[in-house]
């Protein structure tokens, strides 16, 4: 969950707001640097995966859960520079933003997470099907399921997610207890404050902790379980095939692997690879991030341990969703192959052709 959590503070008289001032410089590290860094990097990757699976050459139901998977963590990235400039600037002079940042800001930032989150359940049960249980591959392995189950990902990520509209409003900021902003002038300041303290109230716990348990931790358990049991069914299939190709040698009546079967088997391997760096980077980028966002509450922004590892769980939350692309060049040929030409078709264009035409057609 990408957590705003007021916590704009400032060096005047900080001994009359109990705040340890290094948090000023995790805040400028944080998020005026690192994440910027990210988010920069993230949206070229999600692009480039955008425009590259548009290729005629990228068909096929899996193809269209990673284009869904790079879209929704396209607009994650984007709605998130509004998240991380909302923490180094919690008050703001127009009360629209103020509005922007009490009702919508969180919603909107974190929908397209979760909705990316149940996109990646979607591929991981798919190539499970795939390879553990391929005689009703064919009932889940088809356009119209996919759509269901894409629709359906968007509608539990707006349900999970929707509780969080209703926890702030704009005040003026000298009737925020919960912030720590000073004005620096008489003008009037509005800050998104939380109408009750999230510590103290079980019903928000229940539903805190509940949130993230369906968009963190059961995710991360299905794609553990899942996965080991694909990549084992994998290793069964591959020493089957083995073994038939040997017996092809020694028998020439015996049947030989067709050349489609062996392109399959390689397309089912780079896949698999790829799910297993997904499984490994979901565990270290979201993990801290769910642990966080269950126990978050506006009262403990001045406390540095938690800024700190604030700072770390969101920063490494949209790390996860900046490196997907990175992770289809390190685990598929000819997403590498496709890029490259990609690349160079560009470079090639003349001036009188559009660069999103030369991405489209890169052979």
């Amino acid at each position: 969950m990408m957590d705003r959590n007021t916590g704009n503070l400032t060096r005047e008289n900080p001994e009359n707001y109990n705040f340890d001032p290094r948090i000023l410089d995790v805040h400028a590290w944080a998020y005026g640097v690192l994440s910027p860094v990210i988010i920069s990097v993230g949206v070229v990757g999600n692009l480039l995966t955008i425009l590259i699976l548009m290729n005629p050459k990228f068909k096929g139901v899996t193809y269209k859960y990673f284009l869904i998977l790079a879209a929704s963590d396209l607009v994650a990235l984007l709605f998130s520079v509004s998240v991380f400039v909302h923490i180094i600037h919690e008050a703001t002079l127009v009360y629209a933003t103020a509005v922007w940042y009490s009702y919508l800001e969180d919603f909107l930032a974190n929908v397209p997470l979760s909705t990316s989150v149940f996109t990646v359940i979607c591929i991981t049960i798919d190539r499970f099907y795939s390879i553990c249980r391929p005689t009703k591959f064919s009932t889940i392995h088809n356009e119209k399921f996919a759509r269901k189950a894409l629709l359906g990902s968007l509608i539990l990520s707006v349900i999970v997610w929707l509780p969080v509209c209703f926890l702030k409003t704009p005040v003026e900021v000298d009737d925020c207890e919960s912030s720590y902003f000073v004005p620096p002038d008489n003008r009037t300041w509005w800050v998104a404050c939380m109408v009750h303290d999230t510590l103290t109230e079980p019903l928000y716990l229940v539903y805190s902790w509940g949130r993230q348990t369906i968009v963190t931790f059961i995710p991360l358990a299905l794609m553990i379980v899942l996965n080991i049991m694909t990549i084992k069914g994998f290793i069964r299939v591959s020493k089957k095939r083995k073994e038939m190709k040997n017996n092809s040698v020694l028998s020439s009546a015996a049947p030989t692997l067709s050349s489609a079967t062996e392109v399959t088997h390689s397309h089912d391997r780079n896949l698999i690879r790829l799910l297993f760096a997904v499984v490994v980077t979901f565990f270290i980028t979201m993990v801290p991030a769910g642990v966080f966002n269950a126990m978050y509450s506006e009262y403990l922004t001045s406390d540095f341990e938690y800024e700190v590892f604030r700072a770390l769980a969101n920063d490494l939350e949209i790390l996860n969703h900046a490196l997907n692309f990175y992770m289809y060049i390190l685990c598929s040929s000819q997403i590498r192959l496709t890029c490259r030409a990609l690349i160079r078709r560009c470079f090639s264009c003349s001036s009188s052709v559009s660069a999103f035409a030369c991405m489209q057609h890169p052979e």
